[in-house]
């Protein structure tokens, strides 16, 4: 939700600004100053979990002290989709941690380029690694259950396709 004390911007060029401090304030309410005569700052209380929830679609740029600059672009956009990210995900995020309101051209374009990159998952490879452990093969039972979570993790993502990229013995697919 947008909130003044937010964190971000976003711009209608797609650069996010994310604020990394906030002022601290003394006892009158006034910005609070070292020695020198420098605002004091603290870690914006958001900024860590802005920091890591813009990495799943967007390009670090810039990273000076205070304010952190990224950019939504095709290939990040591309990207987030890979991992399954949803432009619905993407405007959650956009719009819990800005300070003012997100451009309505921003959440378009994202949502065209996914639509045009065709970023439904389809197919998902599955690789059996029989030698996982130093000095044995997998056991019959270990095999079947590495498949059924390649099955489990496949379904979560909407693929409809699973490609096995090794020889798997058929009983093995077959359990």
């Amino acid at each position: 939700m947008m909130r003044p004390d937010n964190p971000l911007i976003v711009q209608s060029d797609r650069s996010l600004m994310l604020h990394t401090v906030i002022a601290q304030y003394d006892a009158s309410g006034k910005p609070a100053k070292d020695e020198a005569g420098r605002p004091l700052t603290v870690e914006h209380p958001r900024f860590a979990e802005a920091r890591d929830q813009l990495a799943l679609f967007a390009e670090l740029e810039k990273s000076p002290d205070y304010l952190h600059t990224y950019r939504i672009t095709p290939v990040s956009v591309w990207n987030a989709a890979a991992l399954g990210v949803t432009p619905d995900r993407i405007e959650e995020i956009l719009e819990d941690f800005s300070c003012v309101p997100v451009p309505r051209n921003v959440l378009a374009e994202v949502r065209g380029w996914m639509e045009r990159y065709g970023t439904t998952p389809t197919a998902h490879d599955m690789f059996l690694d029989t030698k996982r452990w130093k000095g044995r093969l997998l056991t019959h039972d270990e095999m079947v259950d590495s498949v059924k979570r390649d099955i489990d993790h496949a379904a979560r993502l909407g693929c409809t396709v699973i490609r096995v990229l090794v020889i798997t013995p058929p009983e093995v697919v077959e359990a």
